[in-house]
């Protein structure tokens, strides 16, 4: 799937309104048998959410130098050791906030 396709839907994901999807949601949950139980409240929360924390996360990537990125090939870092080394620290921040947003959410 090309970038373009994959931007258009991501925001079609984030325009569609979650009240549109609840009947929808309701014969999916029913057709897979988890009427009554937890996974039936964990499982649409979930995807409902990821749209928003692909929007915020991507937006913190976006804010960071790419000087970073140089550094740490200086450093003889390949790209692996870059994002856990370099940038996984730096989102921590980013990543407490999401999970305090998801946590109110829920």
């Amino acid at each position: 799937m090309s970038r373009q396709k994959c931007t258009l839907l991501f925001f079609y994901l984030v325009m569609v309104p979650i009240q549109a999807m609840i009947i929808a949601l309701c014969y999916n949950i029913q057709g897979m048998g988890l009427i009554n139980t937890f996974w039936s409240m964990i499982i649409p929360n979930f995807g409902l959410s990821v749209p928003f924390a692909i929007f915020m996360i991507r937006a913190f990537f976006k804010d960071l130098p790419d000087e970073l990125m140089d550094s740490a090939k200086t450093e003889s870092c390949n790209e692996f050791q870059t994002f856990f080394r370099v940038y996984l620290s730096l989102m921590v921040p980013a990543i407490t906030s999401l999970f305090v947003f998801e946590f109110k959410w829920a």
